[in-house]
């Protein structure tokens, strides 16, 4: 009998969701798992994201219906509210992504992996887990080359956030004229593009801020890196998995925007620092690339398939 692998919601146009998905195409390339991807409600494929295979798409009743012990199920911790780990028979995995995407985690998975540092000791703090760490990818093999530091125009931010976004960007821009009326800026709204698109956007630009809050990691500050952006704002926690402030970017933690507004008039006044964290953020951001991340999934889940 073939074993089958379900994805919760892998179709779904998040980078959370896209990491699971990944997961999914690990185990059918290394494992020889039947993959099949669990729509929560119209998504498909046809998104933001580029999927090197299209699998099957099954509802939750289907799966639910048909998954059996041998096989295996793959969810983010939103998902916790369906209670899979006390209701289904079959291996629970369950991709750890965020510390506020779920009232109460589903405690009852087979095997727990958190993608950063901040997010394990959170999830061992509040629940008592001894989970795994495997940071999430980015796709740097899909990041045309930047144009050069000297080249992109001279105090242009592109920011995006999440949460209170246009709040926050309006107090952004009140305290920086309060503290720093002398500085000259201009703030660029990242509207949602095509994930390929939005990677080709960013060699565009010398600086690129971050407003989210909470974030388990932060892949779009880190594709910023990997682009040759001078990464500022906030770490939202789980960011300082590979934000290093004064060295390869120049972040605070939520809510010092008091911090965040001088951080930035100072890299706006010294080109020359930002240079450097562009460089050193380029650098630090090679290590998370697909190959790495490929790799030590197979190893955890050799070790946890006895395969």
């Amino acid at each position: 009998m073939s074993h089958r692998v379900y994805v919760m919601g892998g179709y779904i146009p998040h980078g959370g969701t896209y990491m699971a998905y990944h997961l999914g195409h690990i185990l059918h390339l290394h494992f020889g798992y039947e993959c099949f991807i669990v729509r929560c409600n119209e998504e498909s494929p046809q998104n933001i994201f580029d999927y090197p295979m299209h699998y099957p798409i099954v509802d939750v009743a289907g799966m639910e219906k048909n998954i059996g012990k041998n096989d295996i199920l793959i969810f983010n911790p939103s998902f916790s509210n369906h209670c899979f780990g006390l209701r289904l028979n079959c291996t629970k995995l369950m991709y750890i992504q965020g510390f506020n995407t779920y009232n109460v985690i589903d405690g009852f998975c087979d095997h727990y992996v958190c993608v950063s540092d901040f997010v394990q000791k959170f999830i061992r703090m509040v629940y008592g887990f001894q989970p795994s760490v495997i940071p999430a990818f980015i796709h740097s093999e899909k990041i045309s080359p930047a144009t050069p530091w000297a080249l992109r125009p001279a105090n242009v931010i592109l920011v995006s956030g999440k949460v209170y976004f246009k709040e926050l960007v309006a107090r952004f821009k009140k305290h920086m004229q309060a503290r720093h009326p002398d500085i000259r800026y201009e703030l660029v709204i990242s509207n949602p593009l095509p994930h390929a698109d939005f990677l080709n956007n960013l060699g565009r630009y010398r600086y690129f801020m971050t407003l989210s809050p909470c974030e388990g990691f932060g892949l779009m500050p880190l594709e910023a890196m990997a682009a040759g952006c001078a990464v500022i704002g906030f770490h939202g926690c789980g960011g300082t998995e590979f934000m290093m402030p004064g060295m390869d970017c120049q972040v605070t933690g939520y809510p010092d925007l008091d911090g965040l507004v001088d951080q930035t008039a100072d890299l706006l006044k010294h080109p020359e620092k930002a240079a450097q964290l562009s460089d050193h953020g380029r650098q630090n951001a090679q290590a998370y690339d697909y190959a790495s991340f490929e790799k030590r999934w197979v190893d955890f889940l050799s070790v946890k398939l006895n395969r």
